[in-house]
């Protein structure tokens, strides 16, 4: 019996230890904290670069949306532009229509100036067959004459004693060489600036007047130069050598604008519709004066 008790006592102390042994392995020692350590430092840093990093693209964002405000500003400015361009083309565009309708009205008038007969210098009445067209001319009725031939347009004379009357004589120069005598300064200046029909009430437009300023209308009248003025001259008439409407002086002599190169300046060119001779004469001379004007 003491045997069976002194065997059970030594494997009580046995099993004793072996439990011991397992219980001081599960109980170690644990690991160091270090490389928890290290990891946290390594995330505080990688937060502090991604913090850097964040205010850089804050700061790109910013300009980024500086540039945004200025870009849509020259939208709207190039926007703006555009609407006033178009406005522009438009009016371009009218402007182009226009200019297209008078130049095709000018090419209208062109061919129909070049289909017109072209202005013939006439005969003089008393020439060899084939030496021109006769003389030809049309009473416009109004105190005017159209020549056929070279379609100049003259004044008509008559008897009533006002700027048209066939008996005033007028000086070309009050100065001795200068177009200052009563030739320009009464009796162009009355046809030119005063109302049609009176001859007295002065004007400068339409508006001035009862009707029309000038003389039918027209204020560029002038004296002819001496081809001009020799045109009308017929030359089959005798003592009047004119064939054209209305009145003539007798033995009329008329200033012509062509000066006389080998007077000096003191000279004029005439013609004497007697015979249609032409001269030279004094230009502090009185002389007849007609009016004449292209269309």
């Amino acid at each position: 019996m003491k045997k069976i008790f002194l065997v059970f006592v030594v494997s009580f102390c046995f099993g004793l230890i072996g439990v011991m042994s397992l219980t001081s392995q599960a109980y170690a020692k644990p690991p160091s904290c270090e490389p928890v350590a290290q990891n946290l430092a390594m995330c505080s840093n990688n937060l502090l670069a991604c913090n850097t990093s964040l205010g850089t693209c804050n700061g790109d964002l910013s300009t980024c949306d500086a540039s945004l405000t200025t870009c849509t500003g020259n939208l709207t400015t190039c926007n703006n532009d555009l609407g006033t361009c178009n406005t522009d083309l438009g009016q371009a565009q009218t402007d182009l229509a226009v200019c297209t309708g008078d130049l095709n009205t000018c090419t209208d008038d062109l061919a129909a100036c070049e289909a017109t007969p072209c202005q013939i210098f006439p005969g003089d009445g008393y020439a060899v067959s084939g030496s021109g067209p006769p003389l030809s001319y049309t009473d416009n009725g109004d105190g005017t004459f159209t020549d056929n031939n070279t379609k100049l347009m003259w004044e008509k004379k008559d008897d009533a004693s006002g700027i048209h009357d066939k008996d005033n004589t007028y000086t070309w120069s009050a100065t001795g060489s200068s177009p200052d005598g009563t030739l320009f300064t009464v009796f162009l200046d009355a046809l030119n600036n005063t109302c049609n029909g009176s001859g007295a009430t002065p004007c400068t437009t339409d508006a001035d007047c009862v009707g029309m300023c000038g003389f039918v209308g027209h204020q560029d009248w002038r004296i002819p130069n001496l081809k001009e003025l020799e045109s009308i001259v017929d030359s089959s008439k005798i003592l009047t050598a004119s064939s054209y409407p209305g009145l003539t002086l007798i033995s009329p002599e008329y200033w012509s604008a062509t000066l006389d190169i080998g007077g000096g300046g003191g000279t004029a060119w005439k013609v004497t519709f007697t015979n249609g001779g032409v001269n030279t004469d004094s230009k502090l001379n009185g002389k007849a004066g007609r009016a004449v004007l292209r269309p």
